[in-house]
């Protein structure tokens, strides 16, 4: 059995004309004990025939009866992730040739369990939307790096603001055995999210150590079919079940009474509260809006983080007109 140094997982569902760069920039990789776990969702728009067609002997097809969606998708692929890393790829992106490599050698110089390479995220016309750069010696404290996964608070310095980037997997190396010895997995998208977010707590909880590649890496296309871009995605109700899944993680391994992570973990509530309610003021009215905010408002959890404050702590400091719509939410 040929031995592999990284495990690449990327579920296909419907990924339309973006599915082949996506494949090529894997297929060019520089690291060549590379492994590419294609994970066929059932997609009706030929995209399985594209992934069929990569006949390299490195990458694996596994294929779904139903489309179990991302969460599902990828803990599939885990199943069948061979190398000592892994790492993800959404199926209309790309990556730069030397990522998986750059990744690798950061894990391994450095003896961490994760690497993380910043990002560029780009629009359908490919224009650039954002530039997440990483500055090295920004990401040399692990507890800085999981404390900003958690969340932010509002004394926090403008360097360790700027760790919270997006807690995305795709810009990320993880151990597999790490995964694999502590049963982690992707929570279930068709009922919770953000799935992303809540992989790298649960990882982070057990792992020690972090590297940076500092080098731009990945590019990230958003566009309207992103399934974080969506209506059903972007519910009350998944991202409370979210919530309340992170909460079980800090209880579980006691660390919901440091009042540090407790404050950064309800801040964090309280962004993407008004994140998914401004989205669905948008789509579907004010009276829905209100309506969802008074029904996830009987949860504790979510009167906790509006007990302490209403304010938002944000990357780039406070924003004042966030903060109005937060009390506003607090108050309804």
């Amino acid at each position: 059995m040929k031995q592999y140094k990284v495990s690449v997982i990327i579920p296909i569902y419907n990924a339309g004309p973006h599915l082949k760069k996506c494949l090529d920039s894997l297929a060019s990789q520089t690291l060549k004990e590379l492994q590419i776990v294609l994970v066929l969702q059932k997609p009706t728009d030929g995209s399985d025939m594209v992934a069929r067609s990569y006949r390299q002997d490195n990458f694996c097809i596994v294929e779904n009866d139903t489309n179990t969606h991302l969460g599902e998708g990828r803990n599939k692929g885990l199943e069948y992730a061979q190398g000592k890393y892994v790492g993800f790829c959404d199926h209309d992106d790309y990556c730069y040739p030397s990522m998986f490599e750059d990744l690798y050698n950061a894990c391994e110089n450095n003896k961490a369990d994760m690497a993380i390479s910043p990002f560029i995220a780009v629009d359908a016309n490919g224009n650039i939307m954002s530039h997440y750069a990483i500055k090295e010696n920004e990401l040399s404290n692990y507890e800085n790096i999981f404390q900003t996964t958690i969340g932010l608070v509002k004394e926090d310095s403008k360097a360790i603001r700027e760790l919270a980037i997006p807690k995305t997997v795709w810009n990320r190396l993880y151990r597999l055995d790490i995964i694999k010895d502590n049963n982690i997995r992707f929570v279930d998208t068709r009922t919770t999210a953000p799935e992303d977010t809540t992989f790298n707590i649960e990882y982070m909880i057990h792992a020690k150590s972090a590297a940076i590649c500092p080098n731009d890496l990945y590019l990230h296309f958003y566009h309207d079919t992103n399934l974080g871009e969506t209506m059903d995605y972007r519910s009350f109700d998944k991202y409370v079940a979210g919530f309340c899944y992170w909460e079980k993680l800090l209880v579980s391994h006691g660390l919901i009474d440091n009042e540090n992570l407790r404050r950064r973990f309800y801040n964090t509530i309280r962004l993407n509260t008004f994140i998914i309610a401004r989205i669905n003021y948008k789509k579907k009215g004010l009276w829905f809006t209100i309506k969802k905010i008074r029904e996830i408002k009987k949860i504790k959890l979510i009167r906790d983080a509006y007990s302490i404050s209403s304010e938002i702590s944000l990357p780039n400091g406070n924003s004042f007109k966030m903060n109005i719509v937060s009390k506003i939410i607090k108050y309804i």
